[in-house]
């Protein structure tokens, strides 16, 4: 097992705070191909559980999303290689974290 290897499942939260809005975060499932979706209009991430195949790729997608997210809210327009650079970033930040006390 890896110094980073994280034996607790990844849950997402339901809801969280960025800027000054609330984004709500839902496990569906659909029948179509797509894994995660960010509407920064509506403030929700849908993540697609009949897609989503394990636990690692629950989290790399929710982070992806999030990236998305983070994207609405400060008002960028990155392309979707950019936008899953910054969702592994985010997603690995978070897996190798060492916390004080």
């Amino acid at each position: 097992m890896s110094e980073y290897s994280n034996p607790h499942p990844f849950v997402p939260p339901t809801n969280f705070k960025l800027g000054s809005r609330t984004w709500r975060v839902k496990l569906v499932n659909s029948r179509r191909k797509w894994l995660g979706i960010a509407d920064g209009h509506r403030c929700k991430i849908k993540l697609n559980t009949r897609r989503i195949r394990n636990n690692e790729e629950l989290h790399h997608t929710f982070m992806h999303e999030m990236a998305h997210a983070i994207e609405f809210t400060l008002g960028w327009k990155l392309s979707e290689k950019k936008i899953d650079a910054l969702g592994n970033m985010l997603a690995q930040i978070e897996q190798t974290a060492r916390y004080h006390g």
